[in-house]
C-alpha cells in the first residue's frame, strides 16, 4: 500500500498557508472595527481544519488493528 497519508500532510500545509493569507487580508481592512477579531477567527478555523488533517494523517499510529 503506497503512502496515502502524504496528501493529508500537504492539505494541512495548504490550509495553513491559505488561512494565513486570508487572515492577513482580512486583518488589513481599515474600515471594519472587527477586522482583528475576524482575522483571529479565520486563523482558528484554518488551524482546526489543518489539525484534523494531521490527526487523520497520523491515524495509523493511533488506531492499530
Amino acid at each position: 500500500m503506497p503512502n496515502t497519508h502524504t496528501g493529508l500532510w500537504w492539505l494541512a500545509l495548504l490550509l495553513l498557508l491559505a488561512g494565513g493569507a486570508i487572515a492577513y487580508v482580512v486583518g488589513q481592512d481599515a474600515v471594519s472595527p472587527n477586522a482583528h477579531a475576524n482575522s483571529l477567527l479565520v486563523m482558528t478555523i484554518a488551524g482546526a481544519l489543518a489539525g484534523v488533517c494531521v490527526i487523520c494523517a497520523t491515524a495509523h499510529w493511533w488506531l492499530r488493528r
